[in-house]
């Protein structure tokens, strides 16, 4: 029997522990014993279940519904970041641009980090070097940075 494989980066951890203690529990109150292979399928089988069961269907959104955005505001500053996350390394990509309300572009900056964990980490980066960009600025960037209605990070 093969163990199923997708399983999200720590948690087949917790589920091996149960289902050692579930075979710890079997041999001791019914005397039926499980090898390892079939306590650690058993694990990675109810890990995958488990996880399935929490996935939400994709709900479409009512066309009727969807967000319009205003027309920019004559000072607005619109900051673009993006983020690419590799795991194998543990680093990230960071990339950001500012511009004006004509898509004249202000600044723009890129940077490689180390030790980070998760692709939600690396995006939260990208929004903090931006912004720490944006403070070493003088003039207009860093002072639509201070005015935070005229800032829109996205």
């Amino acid at each position: 029997m093969h163990a199923p494989v997708g399983l999200g980066a720590g948690t087949s951890f917790p589920w091996i522990l149960w289902a050692i203690w579930i075979s710890r529990n079997y041999l001791i109150f019914e005397k039926r014993t499980f090898t390892m292979e079939e306590t650690i399928t058993k694990a990675l089988q109810d890990a995958r279940e488990w996880q399935q069961a929490q996935r939400k269907e994709e709900t479409r959104p009512d066309p009727t519904r969807l967000f319009i955005a205003p027309p920019p505001i004559s000072d607005e500053l619109t900051c673009n970041t993006y983020a690419a996350w590799m795991a194998d390394r543990q680093a990230a990509g960071l990339g950001w641009i500012f511009r004006t309300h004509e898509d004249t572009v202000i600044s723009q900056d890129s940077q490689v980090v180390v030790s980070v964990a998760s692709p939600l980490m690396a995006e939260a980066l990208a929004m903090f070097y931006a912004l720490q960009k944006a403070s070493q600025e003088e003039g207009d960037l860093w002072s639509g940075v201070r005015h935070q209605a005229s800032l829109s990070i996205l």
